[in-house]
């Protein structure tokens, strides 16, 4: 019999977990092998199809396989030396044509920074007098949450007292240091608004 190699392509991909997978015209027959064979007898049964036999050596694969010639319909076509798998490349085109365009998807929208909420006193800061939390968010017209917020981040000084002869001690601001805090930040939001403008 003589070297055939243009019957079919086999190839040989070495897999991550040091097995080989064998693929004949691009289709695996032979999924995980501990051997790497580096030829193979081919076969075409009565449908077309071409089966492979995988050899070590290739005066093996010349002989045939003796399994393979005793099933009935199987014609011997030759040999094959077993190629390296190498992948298709996916070009761009292709990429763009096999895409699976999304027709529920969001449109995309730029996200913009969320704008510094300017809070404007309800009332006169009394200067002289001590204010809890909830008071000054009152005053402030603002939720007790962002007030605490200003206290925890230190915006303005701060002090626990007791008040009412109670053992509790809250935490309060200064009506003098929350006004001048106030009005920093109101010229601060004015500067930015004329430097954008």
């Amino acid at each position: 019999m003589t070297e055939n190699t243009t019957t079919a392509t086999v190839t040989r991909e070495a897999l991550k977990n040091g097995k080989f997978r064998f693929r004949v015209n691009g289709e695996v027959t032979l999924k995980a092998s501990v051997r790497g064979y580096d030829w193979a007898s081919l076969y075409k049964d009565t449908d077309g199809k071409v089966h492979a036999w995988f050899h070590a050596r290739q005066d093996l694969a010349m002989k045939g396989n003796a399994d393979a010639n005793k099933v009935p319909g199987l014609t011997q076509l030759g040999i094959a030396e077993i190629t390296e798998y190498v992948p298709a490349e996916t070009t761009k085109a292709a990429k763009k044509e096999t895409a699976v365009t999304k027709t529920d998807a969001k449109p995309e929208t730029k996200k913009t920074p969320a704008k510094r909420v300017e809070y404007t006193p309800q009332g006169r800061i009394n200067a002289k007098k001590e204010y809890t939390v909830q008071e000054a968010a009152d005053l402030m017209g603002m939720s007790a949450n962002a007030m605490n917020h200003w206290f925890r981040r230190d915006y303005f000084p701060t002090e626990w007292i007791t008040r009412d002869g109670s053992a509790r001690k809250v935490r309060v601001v200064k009506g003098a240091d929350l006004s001048t805090y106030v009005k920093t930040r109101a010229a601060e939001v004015k500067a930015k608004a004329t430097t954008k403008a």
